[in-house]
């Protein structure tokens, strides 16, 4: 992440086919570094609760983590716009006595450097975590001391990726949560598209996605007491209920209020996450969890792919707009 974005807060302009070189290495690393991370830090963090016999307070720590994020989108999102507007940083540096004039090309890129700093941090607080060692073997039962690391976790890949297969569950579950995170975020990714259609001005966009966020703050509490209380059936049952209610009444284009159900399945998002990740580390064993973890990332980010290259067949705008 910390070459990645580095790359993009000091390219240099004015060449179009360096640029395209370097924004090309870019996808590549921000590729290598999410297939690097999915699975092992929320792994970590469950097993070093289950490691302390506290693993029955994962829901509680879901509820924690969703929230904080939330708070931390709107924080970014509002500095990251403030930042971004010559006119905003003028005054803030006449306010600091700063005679200085900022244009467009100053603030260009300091939400680059802002998330440059954000990723430095990471890399820092990354470095502190320690991996439990718990009593379940780490490696498959028919790996021996002298097979090579890569070849072992090629091995462990495999075997896992089998596992889920056979395992019914963890199958359904893995499944159900690319479906419904796929159809909302592609959604989301239109949803600018879909705001101009449902004729809301576009100074309201950055409003509506601050507000989206601030769902992050309730629906935790509400999505840990529904996987605590009640069953994987009734939990997916709503979550397909409110796919069909949000998709039907965005369906319906209607002028300022298809901004409800538009909300309602963003919530799904919500719903998803918190029930994946506490379902899936439930019902997977320590030296499986982290490739279990990673294998329901890619196959969101297949999903993701295959219905973002499929728009251009099935999206249709109404004519009114």
């Amino acid at each position: 992440m910390v070459f990645e974005i580095s790359l993009l807060a000091f390219a240099p302009k004015g060449n179009p086919q360096l640029l395209f070189a370097i924004f090309s290495i870019n996808r590549i690393l921000s590729g290598l570094a999410e297939a690097a991370a999915s699975g092992a830090d929320e792994a970590v963090a469950y097993d070093s609760l289950k490691f302390s016999g506290k693993e029955h307070l994962w829901g509680s720590v879901l509820e924690s983590q969703m929230r904080r994020q939330s708070l931390g989108f709107i924080v970014a999102m509002t500095i990251g716009a403030a930042v971004y507007d010559p006119a905003t940083v003028q005054i803030a540096a006449d306010w600091t006595g700063l005679e200085t004039v900022i244009t467009r090309e100053t603030t260009l890129r300091s939400p680059l450097f802002l998330t440059l700093v954000m990723a430095l941090v990471t890399l820092v607080i990354t470095h502190r975590f320690k991996e439990p060692r718990a009593n379940e073997p780490i490696t498959p039962k028919k790996h021996t001391p002298e097979q090579p690391p890569l070849r072992q976790a090629f091995h462990l890949t495999l075997e896992t990726g089998r596992w889920i297969l056979k395992t019914h569950w963890v199958l359904v579950i893995i499944t159900a949560g690319f479906v419904f995170d796929g159809i909302a975020r592609v959604v989301i990714t239109l949803s600018s598209q879909y705001y101009r259609v449902i004729e809301l001005p576009e100074a309201s966009y950055g409003i509506i996605g601050a507000g989206v966020s601030m769902l992050g703050l309730v629906l935790p509490k509400i999505t840990r007491r529904l996987s605590e209380y009640r069953s994987i059936r009734f939990n997916f049952g709503v979550m397909a209920l409110l796919s069909l209610i949000g998709l039907a009444g965005m369906n319906l284009f209607i002028p300022y209020h298809g901004l409800i159900p538009a909300i309602i399945l963003f919530s799904v998002m919500y719903f998803n996450g918190f029930f994946i990740s506490d379902y899936l580390n439930r019902m997977t064993p320590s030296n499986r969890r982290a490739t279990v973890l990673s294998f329901k990332g890619l196959s969101y980010n297949l999903v993701y792919g295959i219905l973002g290259i499929s728009i251009p067949f099935y999206w249709r705008v109404p004519a009114r707009a």
